[in-house]
């Protein structure tokens, strides 16, 4: 009997090399006078900040840039964020990086808009008003977050890591540019592809999952076993980065629709508790996971010459 199911993808997606050189259009086109860049040290010392600034110059739009984000973001992170953006009085926020910046900016966002601290927010359906738009525009391969309405942030009062779920939350544009992975350490493009594949498996998985989130599931899961190794090896292997980067917000949107799993349930308090990063977490825990959980969907885990095994 065919089951009924919703599935949601909010976030226009733009995907190719260079692109992030009309991030400057992608503003004028949403009305932004002022952008709030969001971003971390690492991207500013590696030059590629310089990209997205010049993109925002040749349009002649007004920017600031909050570079204070850390991996595992902390409420204060936010907080302080948001107090920056309505004291320069920006309208749009790009967030540029890793999961942890887009996240950071996504967070600003809600807090523009709704008011009070991150923490309240912490959970489903919280977010009253549509937040502020926000452009993603990801420097890793594997949290997604360019294309979810999903935020993760820290409470170190709590040692907790949670996330605030919404469908208002999506950004507005993805610009999946493939160059601006080219200088990634290859401990991060481990760590973060993991993240990517750990969300393309537990969707597969899923007991929510449907028939079209199974379809970019399992394209997820092989264009990430196939490109992976190389992508880490070199990852200025532009064919590599590109499909790990695409496969990247597949796994999102997956996850949109179908949530997470067990692997993340664990992954979430080692973060919180020890501040280890999001993707090494997934990827301790991936494999027990996985053997844990073969006797419920054996046909699924490929036990009868389907699914990603």
């Amino acid at each position: 009997m065919f089951k009924a199911f919703e599935f949601q993808v909010t976030t226009r997606v733009k995907c190719g090399a260079n692109l992030v050189d009309g991030l400057g259009k992608e503003v004028l086109a949403l009305g932004g006078k002022k952008v709030l860049v969001v971003t971390d040290q690492g991207i500013v010392k590696a030059g590629l900040l310089e990209k997205v600034t010049a993109a925002l110059e040749k349009e002649g739009l007004a920017f600031e840039v909050y570079d204070r984000v850390e991996a595992n973001p902390r409420v204060e992170t936010i907080d302080r964020g948001h107090e920056f953006y309505r004291r320069v009085g920006a309208d749009v926020i790009v967030g540029f990086g890793g999961g942890s910046s887009m996240d950071t900016a996504k967070g600003i966002a809600v807090l523009a808009t709704n008011g009070g601290s991150m923490a309240q927010y912490a959970g489903q359906n919280k977010v009253q008003n549509r937040p502020a738009p926000v452009i993603a525009v990801p420097t890793t391969a594997g949290t997604g977050s360019e294309v979810t309405g999903n935020i993760a942030f820290t409470d170190l009062t709590k040692k907790d890591k949670m996330s605030c779920r919404s469908p208002l939350n999506f950004p507005r544009v993805a610009i999946l540019d493939h160059t601006l992975l080219a200088s990634l350490p290859a401990s991060i493009a481990a760590a973060t592809g993991m993240d990517a594949l750990t969300h393309a498996v537990e969707g597969y998985l899923s007991k929510k999952a449907s028939p079209m989130s199974d379809v970019l599931a399992l394209e997820a899961i092989r264009m990430i076993g196939s490109n992976i190794r190389k992508f880490v090896a070199n990852p200025e292997n532009e064919e590599a980065a590109a499909n790990m980067l695409l496969a990247s917000a597949l796994a999102g949107m997956v996850i949109t629709n179908t949530g997470t799993g067990n692997v993340h349930g664990m992954a979430r308090p080692v973060g919180g508790q020890f501040d280890v990063p999001h993707g090494v977490a997934c990827a301790i825990m991936f494999a027990p996971v996985m053997r844990f959980n073969l006797i419920s969907s054996p046909e699924k885990n490929g036990q009868s010459g389907r699914g990603p095994g």
